[in-house]
């Protein structure tokens, strides 16, 4: 499905639940994802720029709170590319799982988890402090098949009903690859899996 585009032009991708989770269905701990494809840095997480915009890969099945390597890495990145505003003036971060989504099937991706008897913590609060500090303009996402865009948004409650002179990023859930959309039911007023 991937080859005929991915061999004529550059296919970015970052991995997901079923890539990275050795717990998931697939158990395959992203062996197939690494031979697959071969991105820039550590190929979970980096980032690359075309025209005037710059794109940054996070993983979110990984950890991303301030003293994390990812964590680390972004806020580092974050603030490079804003040092370079005028050759970057868009800045659009790609993910698997969305932080903000309205599928009650998924909810609202938080991150957290133990690592030993340690919780970790960062999806969204620490991650959603530096998409509004370094001005990211788009967040975009899978994982939940169906699609939606939020107004500009941030700890969310805090919204802009406009999409002119915003000053927080737009999340859009664009989770339709490799399998068909959530169907909606009028009579329960839910989502099912097809």
């Amino acid at each position: 499905m991937v080859e005929p585009l991915g061999s004529k032009m550059a296919y970015m991708v970052t991995p997901g639940n079923h890539e990275l989770d050795p717990y998931d269905s697939t158990k395959e701990n992203a062996t197939i994802y690494r031979k697959r494809f071969i991105m820039p840095g550590n190929e979970r997480y980096y980032n690359f720029g075309v025209g005037m915009v710059h794109f940054i890969a996070v993983s979110t099945d990984e950890s991303i709170d301030s003293s994390s390597t990812q964590g680390v890495w972004f806020e580092q990145t974050l603030k490079e590319i804003n040092e370079d505003r005028e050759t970057w003036p868009w800045v659009v971060v790609f993910q698997h799982r969305p932080i903000y989504n309205s599928n009650k099937n998924h909810g609202n991706w938080t991150g957290e988890y133990y690592e030993g008897e340690d919780l970790k913590l960062g999806w969204p609060d620490y991650f959603e402090s530096l998409l509004l500090r370094y001005g990211v303009d788009l967040v975009l996402a899978g994982h939940v098949h169906h699609y939606e865009r939020s107004w500009p948004v941030w700890e969310r409650n805090n919204t802009e009903h406009s999409y002119t002179d915003v000053t927080k990023p737009v999340h859009v859930t664009c989770g339709h690859a490799g399998k068909g959309l959530y169907k909606w039911e009028w009579k329960t007023n839910k989502t099912v899996d097809t």
